[in-house]
């Protein structure tokens, strides 16, 4: 009798380490997973925010040619001829409206229109402020969302009586996205630009609708459950500028959430991406999607063999815009 109690407490005993021993595999195999995971995720958005970087600084370079322009042009009233190059332009950069500006916000735009801004005001405003060229978003009367990059120019020009003192130049935000793509991952992935408050600036092609009606994004916090990391460490990697991911569950899903910084300070990149869709990666997951607006996706520097990963889970994007003969290049700074 004895004998059958000591074996019975003994298999008791040797399913509870046994069961003990699969729960730490479990735990350990999935921080393998997760830590793998998301080391590409970082990879991949790293990716998106040079090419946002990139589309940031050639906006710059190309205001700056335009005040060059008209910075050397002899009469005010010789501005004129330049507007047909600045609509012929509008073709090849996507861009929304060119603005000439000053600061009791008046306008005047390539196609002629003139008035007095209203929705566009606060970034005429945040510029006069700065003293400074800024990069800024807000919402047209029409309730379209856009981002504008306004800076000062060279020399006031002074045409049918009103004198401008400041140049900008504004895009649909989902022109932006198509420019910039964050669209990847099945259409299960989400791409914000946010500022160190977690004040969410740009929303890239929003896909699982997650964040959708909130303005900052450390509201999420109060909405999730934390598996691995949490919002705090997230925040603490946008406020000082570095790179980091952290994972939670709503609504049943598990999500992978990533920060990245990019060149501009206050602003970094952040992701949102279904496990799933990460997870499997090297499993045969859902086919890539093709480049939006007919955009054959850019080639990557390294080889697929050379990928952790599938090449299909890269971004796709799109060039930036054509570059008109006969501007001089300036340096990306």
């Amino acid at each position: 009798m004895k004998k059958r109690s000591s074996i019975a407490l003994l298999t008791a005993l040797l399913a509870i380490v046994f069961a003990a021993g699969i729960g730490v595999y479990s735990n350990y195999i999935g921080m393998q997973i997760y830590e793998e995971s998301s080391n590409h995720l970082l990879e991949s958005y790293a990716q998106i925010s040079k090419t946002f970087t990139l589309f940031v600084q050639r906006n710059w370079v190309v205001l700056s040619q335009w005040d060059s322009l008209m910075k050397n042009a002899q009469e005010d009233a010789d501005i004129d001829s330049i507007w047909p190059d600045a609509q012929h332009n509008k073709l090849l950069w996507h861009y929304s409206d060119f603005y000439l500006f000053n600061e009791c916000t008046q306008y005047l735009t390539v196609d002629g229109r003139k008035g007095s801004a209203d929705s566009i005001n606060g970034v005429f405003q945040e510029m006069y402020s700065k003293g400074e060229p800024i990069v800024s978003t807000y919402t047209a009367t029409y309730g379209v969302p856009k981002i504008a990059f306004a800076m000062p120019m060279s020399r006031s020009l002074t045409l049918d009586g009103v004198t401008y003192t400041g140049i900008a130049v504004s895009y649909d935000t989902d022109v932006v996205d198509d420019l910039v793509d964050g669209s990847m991952y099945g259409g299960q992935s989400d791409c914000y630009v946010v500022r160190s408050n977690g004040d969410i600036v740009l929303e890239l092609e929003p896909q699982t609708e997650l964040c959708e009606g909130m303005t900052n994004l450390y509201d999420l916090s109060d909405h999730v459950d934390w598996k691995y990391g949490s919002m705090d460490d997230i925040r603490d990697c946008i406020q000082l500028g570095k790179s980091g991911s952290a994972q939670f569950t709503c609504d049943g899903v598990r999500n992978y959430l990533v920060a990245i910084p990019t060149a501009f300070s206050d602003w970094s990149l952040v992701g949102v991406i279904q496990t799933d869709e990460v997870d499997g990666a090297g499993h045969g997951g859902p086919a890539a999607p093709a480049a939006r607006g007919g955009g054959a996706a850019e080639p990557r520097a390294r080889k697929d063999e050379e990928r952790p990963f599938p090449a299909k889970h890269e971004p796709h994007r799109r060039s930036l815009y054509g570059r008109q003969s006969g501007y001089r290049t300036l340096p990306l700074s």
